[in-house]
């Protein structure tokens, strides 16, 4: 599983984005609009939301539970200081909901909570995914990572027990975008 944030940059809008990522195959996009006014969600929306349901790839948002309600997007990424739990109770069984965490402990009373997959950010130990399993965290494991570091080091994250990734940038500032979407899903097959 590899989720691609889109967030603007000098380059793309966000819907430009949208269309490369899925042009190169991926099936999940994750917009990232922090502090966006309604408006600006409800341009992005018009535009992404058709082309993912036509191309059937999952669409999230992150940290913004009222733009996952306002566009129907299937779910929503929280970074850590979030409450997942609540923001399960929110959104209903339905959503699709994943959390960045810090410590084992925090995985497991997650994945009680039915939180569907926990992220760690790039320099938090890696053994928490093995603590938090033996502790019952029977979910999947993200990790947040640049392009690069996923191209160089795929095999080492796979053997660290991540089961996906959600890469948060080094696609949209290539020369091919669609090329280096392509190039990230090869990863996984």
């Amino acid at each position: 599983m590899i989720q691609l944030r889109l967030a603007s940059n000098e380059l793309y809008t966000i819907s430009e984005m949208g269309q490369m990522a899925v042009e190169g195959g991926c099936g999940w996009l994750v917009i990232s609009m922090p502090g966006a006014e309604p408006g600006a969600w409800r341009d992005v929306a018009e535009e992404l939301v058709p082309l993912c349901r036509d191309a059937g790839v999952m669409l999230s948002v992150e940290n913004d539970i009222d733009a996952v309600r306002e566009f129907g997007a299937h779910g929503v990424y929280l970074t850590p200081g979030a409450n997942p739990a609540k923001v399960r109770e929110d959104l209903g069984a339905e959503a699709i909901i994943g959390a960045g965490i810090a410590s084992a402990d925090s995985a497991v009373a997650l994945a009680r909570a039915d939180i569907d997959y926990l992220t760690l950010a790039p320099g938090v130990d890696c053994s928490i995914i093995g603590d938090a399993r033996k502790g019952g965290a029977e979910v999947p494991f993200v990790a947040v990572v640049t392009a690069g570091a996923l191209l160089a080091d795929y095999s080492g994250y796979i053997e660290k027990g991540f089961d996906g990734f959600y890469v948060t940038d080094g696609v949209f500032d290539t020369d091919d975008p669609v090329s280096a979407v392509r190039n990230l899903i090869s990863l996984t097959k």
